[in-house]
């Protein structure tokens, strides 16, 4: 018996809840790492702000937040709209595979001056990772009633709440 089955007004089956729950396990520990190997490779890259930061220890809180906000680990995440709706000023059908991508507001010239420049001394960064782009859209994604997760991958339709987020 399923917890719809069981409870009657459960919002996710069994995949969805184990997808939901696989998520974060595996997402976590590999945006972690991900975003160490970055840290380091900026600095790397870009030899003034590892002065800056040798100097300085204490911008070492915004250097971490620099980083998240030059380096996303996880850009985009797929769904599914469950039905009719709108992101924005588009149109969005049931059915619509939705590519949604976290790491553009990051670059947005309106909130962030000279974005495309990695600056551990940049006022703001640390607005990117506590609204957390990605943390706000994943969650409009996986708890709208407009967008559920799925295996979809372009042209195909067919995946709408079949698990797995890609």
């Amino acid at each position: 018996m399923s917890a719809r089955e069981r409870t009657g007004d459960f919002l996710l089956d069994d995949d969805e809840a184990v997808s939901f729950l696989h998520e974060p396990l595996f997402a976590g520990n590999e945006t972690t790492r991900a975003t160490i190997v970055a840290a380091i490779a900026l600095v790397l890259r870009h030899p003034d702000q590892m002065t800056l930061l040798r100097q300085n220890w204490a911008l070492l809180d915004n250097a971490v937040e620099e980083t998240l906000r030059y380096h996303l680990t996880g850009a985009a995440i797929w769904r599914i709209a469950a039905r009719d709706t709108w992101i924005g000023d588009i149109e969005q059908p049931a059915g619509a595979i939705l590519n949604l991508r976290m790491d553009s507001a990051n670059r947005d010239a309106s909130v962030f001056a000279d974005p495309d420049r990695f600056d551990i001394t940049r006022k703001g960064s640390e607005s990117a990772s506590r609204l957390s782009v990605m943390g706000c859209t994943t969650a409009w994604a996986t708890f709208s009633p407009n967008a559920r997760p799925g295996r979809a991958r372009p042209g195909d339709r067919t995946a709408q709440g079949s698990g797995a987020g890609a």
